[in-house]
């Protein structure tokens, strides 16, 4: 019996009911789907309810085969991850973006230390080659195993003319990033469905010759995804293309956001007009049917981030025929290549670990991106032709992306949890 415990799940929520996209519990539900897929019994717990007491875990799945029959595989973050079952083994799957695991010499201003919590299980599945390779080279025992990622549904249709509606829609959308209107505050009362019934009305517009329509997501609060960057980068290449429109799916609420740009808008966009009718802000939580048609809308997918321990959306946009306008670093660089992709030149420095991940290392390694170079790479991918850019995409699905699907890994999943 394979028990899976997430720290984002919701007690007594199953996470296969889950709808928040790209989070931990997501990541949980991925791996409770390629358990049954492989036919290997598995259930799934939140970790507030397999810690909260003992008398608790007589009801956790399985539990009547006892612990010697059952093996926990823990979706957490290393410092969620501190505490074990009573099981025959205890795995963790760890999403980790550096290359290197903390110092105990670090530990000042650390609460935890992330060596000795990671010592703790008896195997790690790492989500990358890179990381796999830092957990041996300090002794632990661990093996690569990333998240099953989505292929788009055969029934799908894919909506690439969106230009008209998008553009009769501009009174009724607004950009958070450029213009706030007099009612921006009341945007709270709009809902996810909301959200989900503008997706619908967009995808479903038709015009021949329409927009080139890029996509990127992630919470902008979080600076590794470095989404700023991609709005300043994007809105200098919409200076020179202004049928060129960008959707940011992120989690956060309108008036997060707000908070979170309002000094960079300040800053870095009030002193020039353009850009400001190209970006557009999806603060909603997406299904998994929802997520593909998002995918499936656009032309291109765009990011940014200064490290990936996978960078599972960008993977699925390019499952989706979406042309990837990425870096090539960290996890990226195990699946992308420079002759397929548009490529944004990045150099690596030197950040401060406290800002970026709260693990007691000496530096957190990030990879940062000039706009500039943003905008370049965005304009190269329009700029080459469609028939290369199909060709492109089914490459990097067919010789990298393989071994990401749930078809293969299923295939590996009872090896691993025997390894």
């Amino acid at each position: 019996m394979l028990l899976i415990s997430s720290p984002s799940a919701a007690p007594h929520t199953r996470t296969d009911d889950d709808t928040c996209h790209l989070s931990l519990s997501f990541v949980a539900q991925r791996f409770l789907r390629l358990a049954r897929q492989g036919g290997v019994a598995a259930g799934d717990i939140s970790l507030p309810d397999l810690y909260r007491s003992p008398a608790s875990r007589r009801f956790l799945p399985g539990a009547e085969e006892g612990p010697e029959r059952l093996t926990h595989l823990c979706v957490a973050s290393w410092d969620c991850a501190q505490q074990l079952f009573l099981a025959e083994r205890n795995i963790l799957h760890l999403s980790w973006e550096q290359p290197a695991v903390s110092d105990p010499s670090c530990a000042a201003g650390f609460k935890n230390n992330m060596l000795d919590t990671l010592k703790v299980y008896d195997k790690i599945w790492a989500c990358a080659d890179f990381v796999n390779a830092a957990l041996q080279r300090q002794g632990l025992s661990s093996l690569t195993f990333p998240t099953p990622i989505c292929a788009p549904r055969e029934d799908k249709k894919r909506y690439r003319e969106v230009e008209q509606l998008v553009y009769t829609l501009r009174e009724a959308i607004f950009s958070p990033v450029f213009n706030i209107p007099g009612e921006f505050i009341r945007g709270e009362k709009y809902h996810a469905g909301d959200w989900k019934r503008l997706l619908a009305l967009v995808g479903q517009a038709r015009q021949n010759g329409g927009a080139s329509f890029f996509l990127t997501q992630g919470n902008m609060g979080d600076a590794r995804k470095n989404i700023l960057a991609v709005l300043l980068g994007f809105s200098l290449f919409a200076a020179e293309n202004p049928r060129a429109v960008l959707l940011v799916k992120t989690h956060r609420t309108m008036r997060s956001i707000y908070a979170e740009l309002g000094p960079h808008v300040r800053k870095f966009f009030g002193w020039g007009p353009w850009g400001n009718k190209n970006i557009f802000i999806i603060p909603a939580n997406l299904d998994e049917e929802e997520q593909s048609y998002l995918y499936d809308m656009a032309d291109y997918y765009v990011c940014c981030p200064i490290a990936e321990g996978q960078n599972i959306p960008l993977q699925e946009a390019i499952q989706h025929n979406c042309y990837p306008v990425s870096p090539l670093h960290t996890a990226m660089s195990e699946y992308l290549d420079a002759g397929l992709v548009a490529e944004i030149e990045s150099r690596p420095v030197s950040l401060p670990p406290l800002e970026y991940c709260n693990a007691p290392l000496p530096e957190y390694i990030g990879h940062i991106s000039d706009p500039l170079d943003i905008a370049d790479a965005c304009q190269r991918a329009v700029d080459t032709d469609e028939e290369t850019k199909r060709r492109h995409i089914r490459t990097l699905q067919q010789e990298y992306l393989n071994k990401y699907t749930y078809e293969l890994l299923a295939t590996r999943l009872e090896e691993a949890l025997e390894a």
